[in-house]
């Protein structure tokens, strides 16, 4: 339980080679470790908080908040490259093969690793107070989503993190006010920059360079680690919506993995269960009887959809042994490799959302303890719906993780929303009055 203490160390890459935390266990879900340090072991637990309490329901959410509809079939955001991408507005429109993007001299800035190549460090110089930031040279793809209201440059964040994105100026705004309402640090701004997706013939939109504000300045200002960022963004307090996010993501690789909580209750009483093996028992479960129906009712992995003022959270899961080396190695169930960790979790928080796909406001702790205080190396990226483009999917294909399990944190600033027959009571009170 002591790496939400050691903040500082929270979505650090293995590269930083830092101390790190152990895989994270939520003290409310799994005390067994307090248990089974009673001298007498004849103590009884505590009783269990029930996972679907007032708080920890408003503050993760676990279950669907809306029906999967099968009406729509999820379509693809669109990765344009080649000659999709025009430099400007062509003098007769293409005979087909949209949509085109026109990009109309756009900039699309992004941090890039400094001379000096640390690993992750995108600084200007060691230690410095300003990203290494670089606009694209030219020959570059750009993701769109499926409705084409939002472009962002196609990047694995490797080499190149983007500082911005482009947007219609419905979505800036929608986005603005879901922010405002829930409290959030964070406000988007257009730039003057812009980029045309010819979506057709006759369609066009026009989508507007946008960066960040933070708390009315510069978004420089934000923090660093990755939960300091998501908090920001929710407009919360980071250790609490920390520790319920992690209690709800190991709850959800239980019931995916089949583990009821009357079966978890028991598993914890039971003495002879050292703490080690029940996190790999839950770890095993959740990878090798994972229940589809279950993941899809939780929106889990590939199926979490956080809304704009939510955050992603990815977390490992399975005991974690200490290293010399600062690092935590865990058993990654489905390769069969041990993996040696130097985080446990990674959070994101959504700033913008246009049909399936969605923008993300993200950091993560580089190696030099930086934690809540300021750091300019905030980036964006975009998360579709469909197969090969969720947060889940791009996450848990990195040696980052260990049987990963993806949750949507929901902001527990937002007001609930009004029953469905709200509108009618307030029509006849208005109609009385």
């Amino acid at each position: 339980m002591n790496g939400l203490s050691k903040s500082n160390v929270v979505c650090q890459p293995q590269s930083a080679r830092r101390a790190a935390p152990p895989v994270y266990r939520p003290v409310l879900e799994n005390p067994v470790s307090q248990l089974k340090s009673v001298h007498a072991r004849t103590a009884q637990p505590q009783n269990l908080p029930a996972h679907t309490g007032a708080g920890a329901s408003r503050v993760v959410s676990t279950a669907a908040r809306r029906p999967i509809m099968p009406s729509r079939s999820i379509q693809q955001y669109r990765v344009l490259a080649g000659n999709k991408i025009l430099g400007v507005m062509p003098a007769k429109k293409p005979w087909g093969g949209y949509p085109y993007a026109v990009v109309n001299g756009a900039l699309l800035p992004a941090q890039t690793p400094g001379a000096h190549a640390a690993p992750d460090d995108f600084l200007t110089n060691v230690g410095g107070n300003a990203a290494n930031v670089v606009n694209h040279p030219g020959g570059y793809s750009l993701r769109v989503s499926d409705d084409s209201n939002l472009a962002i440059e196609d990047s694995n964040l490797n080499l190149r993190q983007p500082k911005s994105f482009y947007a219609t100026q419905q979505v800036v705004t929608d986005a603005n006010l879901e922010l405002g309402r829930v409290g959030s640090a964070f406000r988007l701004q257009g730039g003057a920059h812009h980029l045309t997706i010819l979506t057709g013939w006759w369609g066009t939109k026009n989508l507007l360079a946008v960066t960040p504000v933070y708390n009315g300045g510069n978004a420089d200002n934000a923090p660093q680690n990755c939960n300091e960022m998501a908090g920001r963004v929710l407009g919360t307090g980071t250790a609490r919506f920390t520790n319920d996010a992690g209690t709800a993501a190991s709850v959800a690789s239980q019931r995916i993995g089949g583990i009821s909580e009357e079966r978890w209750r028991a598993l914890y009483r039971n003495l002879a269960i050292t703490p080690q093996q029940l996190e790999d028992h839950q770890a095993s479960r959740y990878v090798n009887h994972r229940d589809d129906a279950e993941v899809r009712r939780r929106q889990a992995n590939e199926h979490a959809k956080p809304e704009v003022g939510d955050a992603f959270m990815i977390a490992t899961i399975g005991h974690g042994v200490p290293q010399p080396n600062g690092l935590s190695r865990v058993l990654d169930v489905a390769s069969g490799l041990h993996r040696d960790l130097g985080w446990s979790y990674h959070f994101a928080g959504v700033v913008a959302r246009s049909g399936n796909d969605r923008v993300t406001l993200e950091n993560y702790a580089r190696g030099d303890n930086r934690v809540a205080n300021a750091d300019p190396r905030w980036y964006f990226q975009m998360y579709g719906e469909a197969q090969g483009q969720s947060f889940h999917e791009f996450y848990s294909a990195r040696p980052d993780y260990a049987n990963p399990v993806t949750i949507s944190v929901a902001n527990p600033n937002r007001p609930a929303p009004d029953p469905w027959w709200q509108p009618v009571v307030d029509a006849v009170v208005g109609a009385s009055g």
